[in-house]
């Protein structure tokens, strides 16, 4: 008698620690559901992009960069750095999934020297005009803030001739004509 008390006091515990672990799960479960349909709202309201599986894709053509960002996300390493113009780089990271040289909100690395030098630089590096020797300077400048990681520039024909960073050293990794955007490496191996 006194074992079948045992083992029924047992089955209880047992069943206890069941029950509070599925209790834990399902918390679990309706905090991630809730941040999703958070983020989902938030994009919705914007009203300019949408979810898609797990990517977020825009609704308007995010000014003819989209298939560069989409060959990004598909075809660099995860600790890719970007480069982009200022006036892109709130949200270009949604759809390119990779961090930004700098961000116009915020910037990403808590040991970056100089935001404002940065901004700077990102004008300097779009800037037809600028030498090949002072385009030099700031990529090393570039690949010393983020050391080890590769550098990848999104340029539109009609910010620089593709001509231009052919003369300054950059590999083209993608190219679309008819978008007229191509994607640079800026720092190969």
């Amino acid at each position: 008698m006194a074992t079948f008390r045992r083992l029924r006091r047992g089955f209880w515990q047992v069943a206890l620690w069941i029950y509070v672990a599925g209790l834990i799960t399902l918390a679990l479960i309706d905090s991630a559901y809730g941040l999703l349909v958070r983020t989902e709202e938030v994009v919705r309201r914007s009203g300019s992009a949408v979810f898609e599986g797990i990517h977020i894709h825009p609704i308007d053509d995010y000014g003819g960069r989209l298939p560069a960002f989409y060959w990004i996300r598909e075809n660099t390493p995860q600790d890719a750095i970007v480069i982009v113009p200022h006036s892109y780089t709130t949200l270009s990271l949604l759809f390119h999934e990779r961090r930004n040289y700098i961000s116009t909100r915020y910037y990403y690395y808590t040991d970056v020297p100089a935001h404002s030098r940065r901004i700077v630089e990102l004008h300097e590096f779009y800037d037809p005009a600028t030498p090949i020797d002072k385009y030099e300077g700031l990529v090393k400048s570039m690949e010393i803030e983020v050391p080890g990681r590769p550098l990848y520039a999104v340029v539109k024909y009609s910010e620089l001739d593709p001509a231009q960073m052919r003369e300054r050293g950059a590999e083209a990794v993608f190219d679309s004509p008819a978008d007229r955007v191509a994607v640079y490496l800026l720092n190969p191996p």
